[in-house]
């Protein structure tokens, strides 16, 4: 038994149905803040004041040579490293059981 026109139509529906619904959410939750938070990278904007003063690359060559920075940075690496391999080693383990 093969799928009919209807079948495929709403098949086609529903996906683009979730298409739109996912591009919408990645708008919404990722692309749209990521974007806000360069632009507020380069402003001395504290959150509640209306008044955004734009001061370019003063926010990185004030953080930059900070010990606080690259200790973040580092534990960063660190716990991503960890993560990652954590993570896809436990995703390998059902696979080595199929052999």
């Amino acid at each position: 038994m093969g799928t009919d026109g209807k079948e495929k139509k709403s098949l086609i529906s529903y996906q683009w149905d979730l298409s739109h619904r996912l591009s919408c959410f990645l708008r919404c939750f990722i692309i749209v803040p990521t974007i806000a938070s360069v632009y507020y990278s380069f402003t001395s904007w504290d959150g509640l004041n209306p008044v955004v003063k734009f001061v370019g690359l003063a926010n990185y060559k004030e953080i930059l040579p900070a010990p606080v920075f690259g200790n973040a940075l580092k534990n960063t690496v660190i716990l991503t490293a960890f993560i990652s391999i954590l993570e896809n080693s436990m995703a390998l383990i059902p696979g080595a059981d199929r052999g």
